[in-house]
Order: structure tokens, then C-alpha cells, then sequence
């Protein structure tokens, strides 16, 4: 029996292989919690890539033949932001 699958998951550690071999078994959408579109929003909200990792993730995913999906904050938490520039302070 197939079945096809998907999931949920961050840009930070996510590889070409694994990519590959969800496709294999049946995956056909990742979605990512991207949160942000520039490094600084990346950055302060603890994601462990940049842009370029994302960008790279999406083009394997296109050249697997996986769909992919985005999730982007309009508005970053007022909270995290301020957290970082009172960081930047100390």
C-alpha cells in the first residue's frame, strides 16, 4: 500500500538526503518554519541558519520533487526583539 505524507520541520539541519529519502517513501510537502526573510529576524529569533540555508533547501526540495512550504511572521514578537537589543546593551 502507498500512502503519500508529509511534515513539519526547521531549515537548520535539514539535508539533502533526508529530503531525498522522505520523497522515496512517500513524502510530497515539507513545510518549514522559516519565521523570518532576512538574517537579522533569522538571528534573533534563535533559527541557526541564514538565508542562503533556505534558499538552498527550497531549491533541493524543487529538484527532488518535493513541494515545500513557508511559514513567515508578518510581525516578529515585540518581546524577542526587545530581549536582543537589551543584550546588546549589556
Amino acid at each position: 500500500m502507498k500512502f503519500n505524507w508529509g511534515y513539519k520541520t526547521t531549515i537548520a539541519g535539514t539535508t539533502r538526503e533526508q529530503i531525498r529519502r522522505c520523497r522515496e517513501t512517500g513524502c510530497t510537502k515539507i513545510h518549514f518554519g522559516v519565521e523570518s526573510a532576512n538574517n537579522e529576524g533569522l538571528d534573533v529569533l534563535g533559527k541557526h541558519c541564514d538565508t542562503d540555508d533556505v534558499h538552498r533547501v527550497f531549491k533541493w526540495c524543487r529538484e527532488e520533487g518535493v513541494r515545500s512550504v513557508a511559514y513567515i511572521m508578518l510581525r516578529r514578537p515585540a518581546r524577542a526583539h526587545h530581549g536582543r537589543r537589551a543584550q546588546e546593551r549589556r
